[in-house]
Formats: structure tokens, sequence, C-alpha cells
């Protein structure tokens, strides 16, 4: 298991959503269950996440809208997205723009674990180059 890893879980199916809660909470992760887009707005206006898993059609707000205020607003958390729809969501322009992991529904339990540490293998690799960048520029400063 990595890093715990603080994550917001947006799905509109109940049963779906707690499933997943369920498994997260179970590798130990800190989750934060939103009910749909709005609901997850609300969540990332009080406190950051590691992890943005969000179902790409919500009521609301769908996913893809809810990544467009995260880029507006700055935010850099991780994005999965889960969806039944993989056509539509391919040919949606926002993910054609924004790199997140994408999985199907129905998912699995190893679906779901391998969007997790592929987001914190992701935010490795980000923190490293960081820490890569900064120190080259502190020894040319």
């Amino acid at each position: 298991m990595g890093p715990i890893f603080k994550i917001l879980l947006a799905e509109d199916d109940e049963g779906i959503r707690e499933a997943i809660f369920e498994i997260l909470v179970e590798e130990g992760h800190e989750v934060t269950v939103a009910r749909d887009g709005e609901d997850a707005l609300t969540c990332l206006e009080r406190k950051k996440f590691d992890l943005i898993m969000t179902d790409y059609k919500m009521p609301k707000m769908t996913g893809t809208q809810l990544i467009e205020w995260c880029k507006k607003h700055s935010v850099k958390s991780q994005v999965v997205f889960m969806t039944a729809n993989m056509k539509a969501l391919l040919l949606d322009d926002v993910i054609k723009k924004f790199p997140a992991k994408i999985i199907e529904k129905p998912m699995t339990l190893d679906d779901i674990l391998d969007a997790v540490k592929f987001a914190q293998d992701n935010r490795k690799e980000a923190f490293s180059k960081f820490i890569q960048k900064n120190s080259l520029d502190m020894k040319y400063a």
C-alpha cells in the first residue's frame, strides 16, 4: 500500500459510492463522499484533496464540468474518471486536454486500487520533478 491519500469520491449512484468508499477506507485512505458534482464542488471549496474520483455523468454538474472548475481554480488534485460510457467520455473536449486516469464501469476491486496507485505514482513523479527543479534553481540563484 502506498501513502495515505485524501480522496474526494463524487458518484451519484449510492450503491457504487458506498462500495468504493468501503474499499478505499479499508486501504487506509481518508475519503470524503459527494452525491453529485455540486456537492463535490462544495467539498473542494472547503478542503484540499490528493485525488478526485468522479463519475463522468452526474446530475447538476458533470465530472468534466467539475474538473474544468478545478483547473480554473488551480486545484492540483490527481483525477480518476469513472464511466459507463467510455465512448462519450473519450469524445469530451475536456478529457482531450486534461490528463486523467479513466476506469470503466462495471469496475473491479483491482480497477479501483490500480487507479489509486496510478495517482500515487503520478504524484510522486511530479513531486520528484518539483524537487529537482527547485534544487537546480537554488544552485544557480
